[in-house]
């Protein structure tokens, strides 16, 4: 937006006039036509592009062209690319509260090179994101998180922040660093993302701003509030400057998403040829609550001389998502058959792939409980409720000191603490019925019958038709905190192309430790329990006698709002949040079935005492960096003149880090019994000797010594030390047209969950023979991932506003962290053997990413009239990979490795990485009016290696995109109203299962989630 007032001095706004650069640009992406409108305008004609205020030399008064809103927010993000060292881009807010959307997250998603999906966790592809997760920078999950320039995380099994907990509301923009510089922090071989607060002196003067926002979601149909408030002062005083700045915000997210699917499709041959068929069905709803608390806070002093500047600020996030879910599935993980239902038959695509029919199962006996039916597939009515609360509090001081005109130092000092608590618990309750399936059209039709073919309705209506199932229950408490100390000086340079050396240093500590249990999983009571039948919700109309219970801690759900046409008795509160409650309900449900079937997690076993953690849910990691670099800062000093001078500018250093990773674990070692418990005596009636007596006397005794079946303590310790070099050259060629070319080498440590210590040791025998032992554990011994990447780019800027970029860009990539074997030297008892483990290793394979990024934004100034405020931002980024070892691994599990994976996973492109991906936002903006509509979509990408039910299948996301927008209208220039609209098009995501090493996919998931507005008022004052 555009806005006059009224000045005395005379002022000269503009970087530059501008040429025909802007209509040339516009020319070869849009039109050809109008490159005279862009010749330079007299004075009163200047574009709010040019920035122009003209006067005759005399004393008078001038209209001064003050840009604020989108454009001054893209000429901010344009200024900082263009004058950067390296290669970056921004999304700034201009105006208090106004990132151009309402998560970090998906403002990200905005910028070239940068992808986010809408699931929960890579690793769980049934529950939805409405706000996105999951970063990917140029097709890589390697992002470095900082807030203000320093390191920040959460404190859970990974390494960096989790950007959804961020309030966007307290951040002035967002830096997107590409390849790095030997001052930089070492970490983010896909990128980094620096997260600015504002700061006192960021304004004139005083100011005071607020937003209030109400949020409505059309599927939720809840009203959920947002308000901030910032306040900020600077004051002269005989003791230097002084300036203070606080912000706070409380926001608040409801909100809705519906998944229909169809699951763990099996082969099945007929007729000679291979068919795919789903083993059932479910539907599931999830209501999301999600909340955001931050304070913000900054104090700024300067000198009076201006030669020193201090900077103490402060930032806490306390972000609490909760989620109930509501879902009908089959139970898939059975062994019982599938067929078509009496009666009906299966239709299939010419690939083999399910279309449409009834599915049932039938046995000849399930239970001792005669009510309970032969026909029909098991289905489960799950309630999960799910609570999490991540608290992230950073300090941060810095000093500046200029002595000399020549001669600057730099001191930096951080604190950051964060901890994340969760509780997940689930319910299930059970029934059996027919799914009937329909997978021709765009969304799926699903609908069950009851499992003698009749209507499903007056089945489901009578709560004798169900039993308690299972429970699940999963808690998280973890705690981080780190320091870090770094200190630079700078000193110019009177020496030709030489214009400063730059050196520092940085030392930091992050202590951690997480607390992940496992997902615990346990039976209520079940069909199988020998002699007796389940626990039923109510005895009904059943004459032989049944367990019953619990019918009043039941209630009755329709799904008919998704376009399922069924409703079902499930537990009717939510599990999370009143845990105690449900343990107890559980627990009585399995005593009147008799027992031996679900505990807590603080009731096992084998728990820490105190806690509901065993000890290889525990990860206790002290990781310690020091860092020192030396850079030089080059300059030819040319002008940039076409065909005449180049001006060369950039710099060339390297830095030097160590490593040092402590984790605190235990080997644990069998006992002589799981060894060998028998006699080697020949077996009756012939046959093989078992693998323990093929061994020699000595082997023998020397694994029995061995196997002592004792749990000891120990730290495991690893360092490292790496060299980065990198090199930024930038090339002006004209004053608007300019070449950066970079190289560096950069490196990525592995997730802290990966170098857990907690080694369980068995005997292992393979094919009869004994070969010693083997664990699967973590593995604390990793090297980085390290990467050697290059990038190059031509960059266009016509006007302030206006530019149009193009960067290519190679990795190369070693080391690089997978699921594998390896062998670790362990002695105990004076015994010594190389036991074999399954875990996270560093690849000796070598792979590539490489690809480009273009990007073009612009107002059209030249156009006539109103027409002048119309602008576009447009990128496409194409990304490819080759070589490069997938992951298939899981942080926050005590073993980290799991079990292989369904297919050869080596032929899908790397998890998150998609190949195609591009941004439209169209804009219009004048003195009052403020629009914005802006679609971001990308093409297919692996969504993970391996699913987390049976078949345990690797799930690729299909090509998705979402359109979202805004319109602000400003009352004066102190107030604004307007709305925001996310998911205009009502865009369903949908995940496919690949089903063999030929790569086929079936239809898995259909996911949607409800169209949001907000309703916003802004003022500045």
């Amino acid at each position: 937006m555009i806005q006059t007032t009224t000045a005395t001095p005379v002022v000269l706004h503009s970087r530059r006039l501008m040429h025909g650069a802007s209509a040339l640009a516009f020319g070869a992406l849009l039109l050809a036509g109008p490159a005279m409108a862009q010749t330079a305008a007299p004075a009163a004609d200047a574009s709010a592009d040019q920035d122009v205020t003209v006067s005759d030399g005399t004393a008078q008064e001038v209209e001064e062209v003050v840009v604020t809103g989108i454009r001054a927010s893209l000429r901010s993000a344009q200024r900082i690319k263009e004058s950067s060292d390296v290669f970056v881009d921004a999304v700034t807010a201009d105006d208090i509260g106004a990132l151009p959307d309402r998560s970090v997250t998906e403002a990200l998603q905005r910028v070239p090179g940068v992808s986010i999906n809408r699931f929960a966790g890579a690793n769980d592809p049934d529950h939805f994101s409405v706000e996105g997760s999951g970063v990917v920078i140029r097709g890589l999950n390697f992002v470095r998180s900082e807030l203000n320039g320093r390191d920040t995380f959460s404190a859970n099994n990974g390494r960096d922040l989790s950007f959804a907990d961020v309030p966007s509301e307290l951040l002035g923009s967002v830096e997107v660093f590409k390849n790095t510089s030997a001052e930089m922090i070492e970490g983010g071989i896909g990128g980094t993302v620096n997260l600015n607060t504002r700061k006192p002196f960021d304004a004139p003067g005083s100011m005071v701003a607020f937003t209030t926002e109400v949020s409505w979601g059309d599927m939720r149909n809840n009203l959920a509030p947002t308000v901030s408030l910032l306040a900020s002062d600077r004051w002269e005083t005989p003791m230097g400057e002084f300036g203070l700045l606080l912000s706070g915000v409380h926001s608040e997210l409801d909100s809705r998403a519906e998944g229909l699917q169809s699951l763990n499709y099996r082969l099945s041959t007929v007729d000679g040829e291979d068919r795919w068929t789903p083993s059932g069905l479910a539907f599931r709803t999830q209501e999301f609550d999600r909340r955001r608390d931050g304070i913000a806070a900054a104090g700024q002093w300067r000198s009076n001389d201006r030669k020193m500047i201090a900077t103490l600020q402060y930032l806490r996030s306390d972000s609490q998502q909760a989620w109930l879910e509501s879902a009908i599935e089959s139970v898939v993980d059975d062994s019982g058959n599938r067929r078509p239902f009496a009666g009906t038959n299966w239709t299939y695509n010419e690939d083999g792939i399910f279309t449409g029919g009834a599915i049932t199962s039938i046995a000849d006996w399930r239970s001792a409980d005669p009510s309970v039916p032969l026909n029909g597939i098991q289905h489960l009515f799950v309630k999960r409720g799910v609570v999490q609360d991540y608290v992230t509090s950073d300090y941060g001081f810095n000093f500046k000191w200029t002595p000399t005109d020549r001669l600057r130092f730099n001191f930096d000092a951080q604190y950051v603490d964060s901890t994340v608590d969760a509780v997940d618990f689930q319910l299930t309750n059970s029934f059996f019925a027919v799914d009937v399936l329909d997978l021709t059209g765009d969304l799926p039709s699903l609908s069950l019958l009851a499992p003698d073919g009749s209507p499903i309705d007056p089945y489901l209506a009578d709560p004798a038709n169900y039993f308690w199932r299972n429970a699940m229950d999963h808690i998280e408490q973890s705690e981080g905190d780190e320091y870090a100390l770094k200190a630079d000086a700078e000193y110019d340079l009177d020496a030709g192309w030489l214009e400063s050396v730059k050196v520092g240093g940085r030392f930091a500590e992050r202590d951690q430790t997480t607390r992940n249990s496992a997902y615990n999983w346990g039976v209520t009571s079940e069909i199988w329990n020998g002699a007796t039948g389940p626990v039923w919700l109510d005895q009904g109309g059943v004459a032989t006698p049944r367990f019953t219970g619990g019918l009043d801690h039941a209630s009755p759900y329709s799904f008919a709002g998704m376009g399922v046409p069924v409703t079902a008795f499930g537990y009717a509160g939510n599990p999370a949040r009143s845990y105690a409650e449900t343990t107890a309900f559980v627990q009585s449900m399995n005593a009147i079935w008799g027992g031996n079937g679900w505990v807590p997690l603080a009731a096992r076993s084998n728990v820490v005492p105190g806690t509901p953690f065993t000890p290889g849910e525990i990860n206790s990691t002290n990781e310690q960096t020091a860092a020192a670099y030396l850079m030089v800062k080059f300059n030819n000093g040319a002008e940039p003149v076409w065909g005449q001078s180049v001006a060369i500018t950039g710099n060339l250093g390297v830095r030097y880090v160590e490593t040092k990773i402590s984790a605190e674990g235990a080997l644990s070692f069998p006992t002589a019994n799981q060894v060998f418990s028998g006699t080697c005596a020949a077996p009756v009636g012939g046959g093989e000797l078992p693998a323990f007596c093929k061994l020699t006397p000595e082997q023998q005794a020397a694994a029995l010594a061995f196997a002592t079946g004792a749990s000891i303590p120990e730290t495991a310790e690893h360092s490292y030390g790496n060299w980065l070099p990198s090199l930024n050259v930038k090339f002006g060629l004209t004053p608007e047209f300019l070449m950066r070319f970079g190289y560096s080498e950069a490196i990525r440590r592995s997730d802290l969950g990966l170098t857990r210590d907690q080694v369980p040791i068995l005997p292992r025998v393979v094919d009869n023979d004994f070969l010693g032992f083997e664990a699967q554990a973590g593995n604390t011994f990793l090297d980085p991932i390290k990467s050697r990447q290059f990038d190059l780019s031509g960059e266009w800027y016509f006007a302030p506003t206006g530019s149009l970029t193009l960067s290519l860009f190679h990795k190369t990539l070693e080391d690089v962290i997978t699921n594998g074997f390896y062998e670790r030297s362990v002695t105990n008892n004076g015994q010594t053997f190389d036991v074999y483990v399954r875990g996270p290793m560093n690849s000796s394979d070598e792979g590539t990413v490489q690809g480009l990024e273009l990007a073009y934004q612009q107002f059209y100034d030249f156009l006539p009239g109103w027409l002048s405020g119309f602008g576009i931002q447009a990128n496409y980024t194409y990304i490819d990979s080759s070589g490069v070892p997938q992951e298939n691994l899981d942080a926050g599990k005590a073993n980290p490795g799991g079990s292989e994976t369904a297919i050869d996973t080596s032929q899908l492109s790397l998890e998150g990485l998609s190949q195609h991906n591009a941004n439209f936002t169209a804009i219009y903006e004048n003195a009052k009016i403020s629009a914005r509509l802006a679609y971001s979509w990308r093409s297919e990408f692996l969504l993970t290696t391996r699913d987390e039910i049976v078949p345990f299948s690797p799930i690729m996301s299909d090509a998705t995109g979402q359109l979202d927008g805004s319109l602000f209208y400003s009352i004066n220039d102190r107030i604004k109203v307007g709305v925001q609209a996310v998911n205009l098009t009502n865009e369903t995501t949908k995940t496919l299962q690949v089903l063999d090493n030929s790569l086929q996919e079936a239809p898995r998931s259909w996911f949607r989630n409800d169209r949001r507005f907000s309703f916003v008022v802004r003022g500045t004052f």
